[in-house]
């Protein structure tokens, strides 16, 4: 996941204005990963995000 991050970052860096070259794989991904991710999100049932962010230690009964 780290490399496809990186890309997205580096050509949003890009388009703001912040750097002077975009990314090749990070206009792939936003083109293509953007999209997927939001359809798969209108898809889903469940919308409870809570256990998200549920401390881990409160999740494993205060084990860590």
């Amino acid at each position: 996941m780290y490399p496809l991050a990186r890309a997205r970052a580096l050509e949003i860096a890009y388009q703001a204005g912040r750097r002077p070259k975009g990314s090749l794989g990070g206009k792939v991904v936003r083109l293509i990963g953007e999209p997927l991710c939001f359809l798969i999100g209108s898809v889903v049932k469940q919308k409870d995000w809570a256990p998200l962010w549920v401390e881990k230690t409160e999740a494993t009964g205060g084990q860590s």
